[in-house]
């Protein structure tokens, strides 16, 4: 049985923003966030296994096209449009339509409804703050973040891509 979490620790919050960084570093940065709302896409199982498959999804097509897969993602559940997640994507310009394009097509749900959203990133650092925004609030103090409660969340509340994670950054290894 997952643990259940209503906010986020800081040792993940940590890896989050390094993952972050050494995207930057290695040319891959993350350049693409993605809002789904999962709840309004009336997605059948547990959350995990439904984000599993659109990750998967996503890298393998990043991998055809001879792109290294780079993301980090924050599961949430606000107030307004409930159990959602936020993802920070590296994805080269010249395949941003296509990208966007794919997106919905690798979400098993019902997406007709306006649950994905995507916007071009220019400044990785605010965003970062906001998909951490539920830190616990002495963790988020530290981090100079105002903390927002963000539901309850059983399992993982974030992730990295394996490659931006802290074994490859230990090894200097991000190949996907």
């Amino acid at each position: 049985m997952p643990s259940i979490a209503d906010h986020i620790a800081l040792r993940p919050a940590e890896n989050l923003i390094q993952a972050a960084g050494y995207a930057s570093q290695i040319g891959l940065p993350l350049n693409q966030f993605v809002t789904i709302a999962w709840q309004q896409a009336d997605f059948v199982g547990r959350i995990h296994d439904v984000q599993g498959l659109l990750l998967q999804r996503m890298r393998k097509w990043l991998l055809y096209r001879g792109m290294t897969p780079a993301f980090v993602w924050v599961l949430e559940v606000g107030e307004t449009i409930g159990l959602h997640g936020h993802y920070l994507v590296h994805v080269p310009d010249q395949h941003i339509t296509a990208f966007e394009k794919m997106l919905s097509g690798w979400i098993d749900g019902d997406v007709t409804r306006g649950v994905v959203l995507v916007e071009k990133v220019t400044n990785v650092r605010p965003l970062l703050r906001y998909l951490l925004k539920g830190l616990r609030p002495r963790s988020a103090a530290l981090l100079r973040i105002e903390p927002r409660p963000q539901g309850k969340i059983a399992g993982k509340r974030l992730g990295t891509s394996q490659n931006l994670g802290p074994k490859a950054r230990r090894l200097g290894n991000h190949t996907a």
